[in-house]
């Protein structure tokens, strides 16, 4: 593959990133986590133990144990999966690492998100408090802490943390959107409508508040109806700000939709359609008309649509459904297949209730061919490649590359601690001791990565001499 490079520029000045057809170190490790495992503790056999490879392997470890508990399978696989251990070996690695260098801040981290993503969520409290001592520039551990005190009933700690995290982040919007959608969450709507009037106040466009509150209303999953009842309230309670807004004029419909007030929200998604309207407008208020039975309207707003867009394949097969409802049978599938070109994976969708009429149409009864023979090929078993054969043989560090591999794992534990640095800048002026504290920690890690190249340059030297 020939080599790609890129000029980007930055605040900070133009830099070139160069990349070739070469396989990172991280894609050979994500690839085969049991060959990442053994390459790496040949380097630690090689360099000596060091927190920044140790944190690598507890990730590769991690890895290699989700890949044994949750095997590739199929729907069809009733082989029994193996139970989940304990304790995880990467957990117990990673408590080693904290108690063996406690003021190595990225093990605090991976630890506290490892019990986390292990439904241990009060086990993250304490390394996730330690991590804030080590990294106090970073946001991240005050947001999951506030997350498991709120899941936890210690509504008071969440909320000091929420408003920390307002008074410390430089996205006050999304912050303040945060603490909108806890006060929501917690039936305090009184606290919920004077945050949002703040938030209106911090802005000039009102779109922005409503998209910085729907963006933390969580209704994709387990529909909570009562929050969501008091988000219509609220919505509803700023007749000023919402009557001009597209984007709160469109939460307060998907939220009237998913209420089933379904009369309520047509009416509110014709208020956006006079509000500048797009292609995906229209399709919303389409799909509107077809639910309540409205299907001429309904074919009527996907012509608009595809008007805007007519590549629109969403806006296609919604006019399929209503075609197909007013009994325009060839109509529809002239719309479909159109639909259907443009976007193949809608070929996943034709089983929906509203395109039954077209069942009596050979070419209708084909695509239905189609759609079950790609899903009985897609539920043939996997293979799992941690047992093939045929390695990469790019997988494969040779031994006289182990040395410079040991930096380059160095660099890729340390990303936490850099990423963070991109955010400390904002804090750190009002702190001297901060600043004093990370060039002493970039002294440290450029002090380790120099021993490390010294080391290279060491064996090098061995084996140039007689």
């Amino acid at each position: 593959m020939s080599g790609v490079r890129v000029l980007v520029g930055t605040r900070k000045g133009a830099f070139i990133l160069t990349a070739d057809g070469k396989r990172s170190l991280k894609q050979i490790l994500d690839s085969n986590p049991d060959r990442g495992l053994k390459q790496i503790d040949e380097l630690i056999a090689k360099s000596g133990d060091n927190p920044q490879l140790l944190l690598t392997k507890a990730s590769v470890l991690h890895k290699a144990e989700i890949a044994i508990t949750v095997p590739a399978d199929s729907a069809k696989d009733t082989t029994k999966k193996p139970d989940k251990p304990v304790e995880w070996k990467s957990t117990i690695l990673l408590k080693d690492i904290t108690k063996r260098w406690p003021d190595f801040a990225p093990a605090f981290y991976d630890l506290a998100i490892e019990f986390y993503s292990n439904d241990s969520k009060e086990k993250s409290i304490e390394p996730l408090k330690r991590y804030v001592q080590l990294a106090p520039w970073d946001n991240r551990p005050l947001q999951s802490l506030a997350e498991i005190y709120e899941g936890l009933k210690k509504l008071p700690e969440a909320e000091a943390l929420r408003k920390q995290l307002l008074e410390r982040d430089s996205d006050k919007m999304s912050r303040i959107g945060e603490l909108i959608a806890f006060y929501l969450r917690q039936d305090q709507s009184d606290n919920a409508s004077s945050k949002f009037h703040d938030s209106l106040m911090m802005t000039s466009n009102a779109d922005e508040a409503f998209e910085a509150l729907d963006a933390n209303i969580d209704d994709d999953e387990d529909l909570d109806k009562e929050l969501l009842t008091r988000y219509e309230k609220l919505l509803v309670s700023f007749p000023k700000e919402l009557g001009t807004s597209k984007s709160g004029l469109k939460n307060l419909a998907r939220v009237q939709d998913e209420l089933e007030e379904h009369e309520a929200a047509l009416k509110t998604m014709q208020r956006v359609i006079q509000l500048k309207p797009d292609s995906s407008d229209y399709l919303s208020l389409a799909k509107l008309q077809r639910v309540l039975g409205h299907f001429t309207e309904g074919v009527a707003a996907t012509n608009e649509a595809l008007k805007l867009d007519e590549k629109n394949a969403d806006a296609l097969f919604e006019r399929a459904c209503n075609q197909a409802q007013l009994g325009q049978k060839k109509e529809a599938m002239e719309s479909l297949k159109k639909a259907i070109e443009i976007d193949s994976d809608l070929l996943d969708s034709i089983t929906d209730d509203a395109l039954k009429p077209l069942d009596t149409l050979p070419e209708f009864k084909t695509m239905k061919d189609k759609l079950q023979k790609e899903s009985e090929e897609g539920d043939a078993p996997a293979e799992d490649a941690r047992h093939r054969e045929d390695v990469d043989p790019r997988d494969v560090i040779a031994d006289d590359q182990v040395a410079p591999v040991v930096g380059r794992l160095i660099e890729a534990a340390d990303l936490p601690l850099r990423r963070q640095h991109q955010v400390e800048d904002r804090i750190v002026s009002a702190d001297p001791a901060l600043g004093e504290r990370r060039e002493h920690e970039h002294d440290a890690r450029a002090a380790l990565l120099g021993r490390h190249e010294q080391l290279h340059q060491a064996d090098e030297e061995d084996e140039a001499s007689p």
